[in-house]
């Protein structure tokens, strides 16, 4: 399994519906989204 680490200073592991305080939130958010999904459609076999 392929993992991705990113860290983001300031953003606390409780980040998800911070976006709305805490500016880095938002991106950390996205990029776990884009990352689930991508892994999500690679399991299924879908491209994208």
């Amino acid at each position: 399994m392929t993992t991705k680490h990113d860290v983001s200073n300031r953003v606390t592991p409780e980040f998800f519906g911070m976006d709305a305080v805490v500016s880095n939130a938002g991106e950390a958010q996205d990029l776990a989204a884009r990352e689930l999904n991508a892994a999500l459609a690679a399991k299924a076999g879908h491209a994208g």
